[in-house]
Parts: structure tokens; C-alpha cells; sequence
């Protein structure tokens, strides 16, 4: 691995999660190349996957059939990561997100109260501090009355605390390396932060159903009556006090990680704690079995 060049080209937040993640054995694997062909990565990610699609694409409320029609764009430009899922789970996700996106575009829609300044904004080899990173950011909004910056960030998942998450929000890296990137790049100043948490239908297809539109009306008729349970907003206005922290936990990290890399591959080391949290690892069976012949190294 070229260290040097590594940092010129920057990481991404991903791999720096997959860093934090608990197992820095997976950390490398993913750095050297190392792909799972057998993943279900794809399938456990993929409606949230076509709901961030779908926001990139429209702003507002449309037909149905328009955004299954993104969908399908979404599984065609995808269709090699996705040659591991069942085609009918693609179909049943894919109705899931798009019925799922036009009720939230109608009854809840988190930046209805603002302008969109950047939507999927792309922030790439952009030194933060002493590193770089290749940041990508959901939407920049701005309060339309008080013109305020905010950072939203979608969350697409079957199941989340409510709870917990309002107070992770005060301590996430992820949203506070989105604010500075993005304060670095445009100098301007970034008021506070939105995760906006979409749940994923956990119903499915049964005999009742004559086909798959009669589903999503079902799944509708379900989302209309709790949109509360599928919609929740959670906002944070930023103090100084966050954002020093993490500067400073931010570059002790990553000097952190730049010398585990120097010290090759013995620095990082299983953690067995976290095989299977929240899925199981891609690298399980190499792990367990000592090779790698199952795995395409890219």
C-alpha cells in the first residue's frame, strides 16, 4: 500500500468508519482490496440505498411510477453489486422505497422549511485540518427565514432509538466531518445539524395481496396512519464546544491510523466482539478458515 499516496488522494468516510468500527482487521482487508462476492451487504443496504437515490433525484412529491422508474435506474447502474440479491427481493425494495418516498415527500419532508443550497454535495481530495478526505454530504440547507446553514443526513433503517440517537447526534463524527469539510471548502459557517431518519416497512407481500400495487397501497394506508413512526427529524444547533472536540479527536485519529499503516498488517488486529454487529462481517469465513480463496481481491 502506498502510504504517501493514500494521503494525497484522501479517505473516504466509510473506510474511516470501517476504521472506528471496533475490528481493525476488516479495516484492512477493505484497504488491500478485498471484496466479499457472497455479501449481503448489497440486500441489507439496498432500500436505504434507493431512498438517497430517490432524494437525489426529486425534491418533492411526484407519482409512484416515477420513482420506481429511478429505482430501476438506481438497480441498473448498480446491477454488478447487486448480482447477489434475489431479483424478488430487488422488486420488493424497490416498492418499499418508492411508496415509502412519496408519503415522506408528502407528510413529512424535513427541508420543507428550507432552500436546498447543495444537493449530494461531492467534496473530493479536500484537506481538513492536516488530512484529506473525500467527503459526500445529503443536503445543505438554509432556513429560509433566519438564512441559517444546516447539514441534513438521511438514515434509511428498519429500526433505530429515538432515544439514543438525539443524544449521539451531539457526539457523531460523521456529521461534524460533513460541517467542517464543509466549512473548509466554502467558508461559511454551518449553524447546525439535521439527521432525518427514515424506517423501512417491515411488511411483506402476502396471498391478500393481488399484486405488487395492491402492496403499496397497503404499506400506505400503514405509513399514513403513523407517520410518526416512519418520519422522525432529529435537528442540532452546534455549540463550540462540539466542534473543538472533534477537531481535536479528529487528528489524533487519523495520526493514529497513518502509523498503524506504516506498521503493516500485525497493528491490525480481530476483534470477535463485533463478527456479527449489526450484520455478520464480509470476512468471517476467511477469518475463521485462514484463507481467502472465496474473496476477489480488486
Amino acid at each position: 500500500m502506498n502510504i504517501k499516496k493514500l494521503k494525497q488522494i484522501g479517505l473516504s468516510h466509510s473506510r474511516l468508519s470501517t476504521y472506528r468500527s471496533g475490528c481493525k482487521k476488516r479495516f484492512w482487508l477493505t484497504m488491500q482490496g478485498w471484496i466479499n462476492p457472497m455479501s449481503s451487504r448489497a440486500k441489507n443496504t439496498l432500500f436505504g440505498n434507493l431512498c438517497h437515490y430517490i432524494s437525489e433525484q426529486t425534491l418533492q412529491s411526484t407519482a409512484v411510477a416515477d420513482l420506481i422508474i429511478h429505482c430501476n435506474k438506481y438497480v441498473l447502474q448498480n446491477q454488478n453489486d447487486l448480482s447477489s440479491v434475489d431479483s424478488q427481493e430487488i422488486e420488493h425494495n424497490k416498492a418499499l422505497a418508492a411508496i415509502t418516498m412519496h408519503c415522506y415527500f408528502n407528510l413529512q419532508n424535513a427541508y420543507k422549511n428550507y432552500t436546498v443550497l447543495k444537493n449530494e454535495l461531492y467534496l473530493k481530495r479536500l484537506r481538513v485540518g492536516n488530512h484529506v478526505f473525500n467527503i459526500k454530504i445529503d443536503k445543505v440547507l438554509q432556513d429560509k427565514k433566519t438564512k441559517e446553514l444546516w447539514i441534513l443526513d438521511h438514515k434509511c433503517k428498519s429500526r433505530f432509538d429515538v432515544d439514543t440517537l438525539a443524544k449521539k447526534i451531539v457526539i457523531d463524527q460523521q456529521l461534524q466531518l460533513y460541517r467542517k469539510g464543509f466549512e473548509t471548502a466554502y467558508k461559511r459557517k454551518i449553524t447546525g445539524i439535521i439527521w432525518d431518519l427514515i424506517r423501512k416497512p417491515g411488511l411483506r407481500m402476502t396471498k391478500k395481496d393481488v399484486d405488487m400495487n395492491a402492496f403499496m397501497n397497503r404499506v400506505k394506508e400503514d405509513i399514513e396512519k403513523r407517520p410518526e413512526w416512519y418520519f422522525v427529524s432529529i435537528p442540532l444547533r452546534l455549540r463550540p464546544e462540539y466542534s473543538e472536540n472533534f477537531d481535536r479527536e479528529l487528528d489524533t485519529e487519523m495520526v493514529q491510523l497513518y502509523a498503524d499503516l506504516e506498521k503493516g498488517e500485525t497493528a491490525f488486529i480481530k476483534n470477535t466482539d463485533v463478527c456479527s454487529d449489526p450484520f455478520t462481517c464480509d470476512f468471517l469465513d476467511g477469518c475463521s478458515s485462514g484463507n481467502m480463496n472465496m474473496y476477489i481481491k480488486r
